[in-house]
């Protein structure tokens, strides 16, 4: 599973749960992913952030994988999300 299958059954999901505009709305992207870890960023807007989480029990599948995702924390800076990982 790479980096670009997440963020494609991620918008997948959103779109699937709430609809194509909260796709546009909160325009999620997952912006890093280790495969060993298994961690990795997501990054939305304010105005998108619970429909994303909300959003997350659609993925059961990507690929041909079968998937858990679990948001554990939120924060409001890249920078800091980095950190809670850590990445800096």
């Amino acid at each position: 599973m790479s980096q670009r299958d997440l963020d494609v059954a991620l918008k997948g999901a959103i779109e699937q749960f709430m609809g194509s505009m909260w796709v546009a709305l909160s325009s999620p992207r997952v912006v890093f992913f280790d495969q060993e870890l298994r961690e990795g960023i997501i990054s939305t807007n304010r105005q998108g952030y619970k429909v994303v989480i909300a959003s997350m029990h659609r993925l059961k599948r990507i690929g041909n994988q079968e998937v858990l995702v679990l948001p554990t924390k939120t924060t409001g800076s890249l920078k800091r999300a980095k950190r809670m990982i850590g990445l800096r």
